[in-house]
């Protein structure tokens, strides 16, 4: 069986230029009629890439709503071991003895740094710790990430 375009319900934009994510009616190889999430570029030749392309095209101009691009959802915070996170703090010159002067009135946060297994990186100690040697909250995503590889 041949695939057939019915229609198109919904086009979303990308942040790819010429590249847009639309909801299509179709029926597939199969002879299964349903709604598909279907890629689009200018200049896709292959399948039913030409005929979506140009009910996209025809769905622009006849003003209909094109949805903005949606930022790609952020990759989970994973713990960190305690070898990752002290690696991580040693690589912006913050070491152990810095964590635990910073932590010496609080008895429960030294345990905590000293003997947990791994590191949340909402945890309270680490938002605190964060807080206290001014780290925005952007760097220490980064720095997290980065060391989620170590």
């Amino acid at each position: 069986m041949i695939p057939q375009l019915h229609e198109i319900t919904s086009v979303t934009a990308t942040e790819e230029a010429e590249c847009f994510l639309a909801q299509v009616d179709l029926t597939d190889m199969t002879g299964a009629r349903s709604v598909y999430p279907y890629v689009a570029r200018k200049g896709d030749t292959f399948g039913l890439a030409p005929q979506v392309w140009e009910a996209i095209t025809a769905w622009i101009a006849d003003g209909k709503p094109v949805l903005p691009a949606q930022p790609p959802e952020p990759e989970p915070m994973v713990p960190l071991s305690p070898r990752q996170i002290r690696l991580a703090l040693n690589s912006i010159q913050l070491t152990e003895a810095d964590v635990e002067g910073a932590l010496a009135a609080n008895p429960d946060g030294l345990v905590e740094w000293r003997w947990a297994t791994q590191y949340d990186r909402d945890h309270p100690l680490v938002v605190a710790l964060a807080t206290h040697f001014n780290l925005p909250s952007e760097q220490i995503d980064t720095l997290w990430r980065w060391a989620q590889d170590l």
